[in-house]
């Protein structure tokens, strides 16, 4: 089986994404969209995620903060044909400092490496009042 690798997309907090490609520090692959060469400033999230979805190397896991990509039909329909993963933060982080969001996603990354790894579903809410992980659909 393929090892699991992240992708922050641009909506989510860069600082947080960082944090997390240092704290992993090799054990699983993270990276900020910006770093992936395969895409431009201004690629389309369908594009990205058909990119990942091509991708043999590793079992793709897209996280971001654009809860839309679950509700805009064409975005919806390829992410329901793409073999990854989708993470998104929930309401309750827009309420938060950046700071608080750091330390409460940095507590609920291994349950999302974790749900990422082991559970069946695609679309998972990660919500911010709880820091629980919740399957979507």
């Amino acid at each position: 089986m393929n090892p699991l690798a992240f992708l922050f997309d641009r909506c989510f907090p860069r600082p947080i994404a960082r944090m997390i490609e240092q704290y992993e520090s090799g054990q699983v692959v993270a990276r900020f969209q910006d770093d992936d060469d395969r895409f431009a400033i201004d690629t389309p999230d369908g594009d990205i995620i058909r990119t990942l979805d091509a991708d043999e190397t590793y079992r793709w896991v897209l996280v971001s903060a654009d809860t839309r990509i679950t509700k805009r039909p064409a975005e919806r329909a390829v992410l329901a044909s793409a073999g990854i993963k989708f993470f998104y933060c929930g309401r309750a982080w827009f309420k938060m400092s950046t700071h608080e969001q750091a330390w409460k996603f940095l507590r609920a990354w291994p349950q999302i490496v974790e749900t990422a790894d082991h559970h069946r579903g695609k679309v998972f809410e990660i919500e911010g009042a709880n820091l629980k992980v919740t399957p979507v659909g």
